[in-house]
């Protein structure tokens, strides 16, 4: 066998010192995914984080054979860390996302009006709440006002209460007729209300979808993420989870 010159040897592993490092397969980088934290039950900063959104996308996680590294951020931050390159992907409401593929529908999010009980026979349509006080978040007063303006309930008394945990509190009390929220966090802060356990809540009245999809900036895992959420569709995964969190829907 030929001996290779010993400059030869130290040529080759120079090379190699300088040449670029293995890319690693997708299988050995996490998936890094941003949420709105706060929004229980959907997201919630418990230790570890738990919620709907956050098992759907560990889910997506096992599926797509990744590791899943959360980070819990406001939406504007997300987005630009996105855009960055610093996250895969970010939770959005509704359809429009700034430099990325939106996925569709992850989890299902709809506002409307819970009404309370001191009221419920005389309330059947959104023009029986003339009259009467209806509570909102703060960020939710203008829009509330402009849907029972334009339903013919110009004569509601529109409430603004900074907490949602506290409208349900004034809705057990009595203290307010009916309250404007999404439907699945009233009812999640309701089961957590020693004083609601013989409480039913009836359907919301005008409810408004606003479902929670993914932003994700590579089209081409956007596509992978698209057929992973059509599997957890097709599974009822996400009505299993909302059993789990908040108990049987409305009737």
């Amino acid at each position: 066998m030929p001996r290779i010159p010993t400059s030869l040897i130290l040529i080759v592993h120079v090379l190699m010192m300088f040449a670029a490092p293995a890319v690693l397969a997708d299988s050995e980088t996490p998936l890094r995914v941003g949420l709105y934290p706060g929004i229980a039950p959907y997201v919630m900063e418990t230790n570890p984080p738990s919620g709907i959104d956050v098992e759907l996308v560990q889910d997506l996680g096992r599926r797509l054979g990744r590791a899943i590294e959360l980070t819990m951020l406001p939406p504007a931050r997300l987005s630009r860390m996105v855009l960055a390159g610093q996250l895969d992907m970010h939770m959005l409401h509704g359809t429009t996302g700034m430099g990325c593929t939106i996925t569709q529908p992850l989890s299902f999010w709809s506002d409307g009006i819970t009404v309370g009980e001191n009221v419920r026979e005389q309330v059947k349509s959104v023009q029986d709440l003339n009259g009467l006080q209806v509570a909102v978040y703060p960020a939710g007063e203008a829009f509330l006002r402009n849907q029972l303006n334009s339903l013919g309930a110009t004569d509601a008394i529109v409430v603004v209460v900074p907490k949602t945990q506290l409208m349900v509190n004034m809705l057990l009390r009595n203290r307010i007729d009916a309250m404007f929220s999404e439907a699945r966090i009233t009812r999640y802060l309701l089961r957590l209300d020693p004083s609601s356990a013989d409480v039913e809540l009836p359907e919301p009245l005008m409810q408004f979808p606003d479902d929670h999809r993914l932003c994700v900036g590579d089209p081409v895992l956007a596509e992978k993420v698209d057929t992973a959420i059509d599997a957890q569709l097709a599974e009822g995964l996400f009505d299993r989870l909302a059993q789990k969190y908040i108990g049987p829907p409305a009737h």
